[in-house]
């Protein structure tokens, strides 16, 4: 784009000089009437040259506002995955591993995740049944990996079809998400379920994994809803008191509630 607007620059110069020249060289030839045929020639140009430029303001504007409205399409797709994610998966896993509600409550989704979810995450007992799991009840390391696998496809699938009118940040921060840690270790914990299971070893309880991991994704994710909102002018969502309700699994009920020896601390592989 930067070196096409460079040469219609060079290119309107170039016109302007010949029509100045023209135009000058029209009042020093004798003949009337080659004197008139050198300034309308020389008047085309210019006019010719003003309605180029119009021209290309007007694509440009058309264009800028197609790019702005494909971009809040955009937007409004990676809005509706992260809803998903924050209500449906992150808060089932702050809900059940939190030591009580907050008094306050959490607010909006930024909200929550900024301030509130990094860090009960790491005491959330993976071996526990999941609360969103009912009637069915996988545990949340079966939960978690399904979950996170679902996610990671939707936010893949954003980036390929959106990335040519989203932000270099937008798609920055969401290819970051992809390859966080947190991420990648949720959607491996099947595979440790059925490891486990062959070896006949399963724990009564196995933290989902350390404080450095998700305070690091939430800042990531937080970064991710700012410019989702940034760009729709809209809040992605707020909680309220029925986001806490479940008539089968109490608030924290996935708490960790025993100290689990180092070795069962259950981190990314070289982390």
């Amino acid at each position: 784009m930067k070196s096409i607007l460079n040469s219609r620059l060079k290119m309107g110069v170039i016109l302007i000089a010949v029509s100045a020249a023209v135009i000058a060289y029209s009042y020093f030839t004798q003949s009337a009437w080659l004197s008139g045929l050198l300034q309308n020639f020389g008047a085309g140009i210019v006019t010719s040259l003003l309605l180029i430029v119009l021209y290309d303001r007007i694509i440009e504007k058309r264009a800028e506002a197609e790019l702005k409205a494909r971009r809040l399409i955009a937007m409004r797709r990676l809005s509706y995955a992260l809803q998903g994610h924050v209500q449906s998966v992150l808060f089932s896993m702050y809900r059940s591993s939190v030591e009580s509600r907050p008094v306050d409550g959490v607010g909006s989704y930024r909200e929550f995740v900024r301030s509130h979810f990094a860090g009960p995450i790491a005491n959330l007992n993976i071996m526990a049944p999941s609360d969103a799991g009912y009637p069915t009840t996988p545990s949340y390391a079966d939960w978690i990996a399904q979950s996170f696998k679902v996610f990671m496809e939707m936010l893949r699938g954003w980036i390929t079809t959106y990335a040519t009118c989203s932000s270099n940040d937008s798609i920055g921060l969401a290819e970051s998400m992809l390859a966080s840690p947190f991420l990648v270790w949720g959607t491996q914990l099947d595979r440790m379920m059925v490891a486990m299971g062959s070896a006949n070893f399963r724990p009564s309880a196995l933290n989902f994994g350390t404080p450095a991991m998700t305070s690091e994704y939430a800042q990531l994710l937080e970064r991710l809803i700012a410019e989702v909102e940034a760009t729709t002018g809209e809040s992605i969502g707020e909680f309220n008191d029925s986001a806490w309700h479940n008539e089968f699994y109490p608030v924290g009920h996935a708490r960790m509630q025993i100290q689990v020896p180092p070795v069962f601390q259950a981190t990314p592989a070289g982390r």
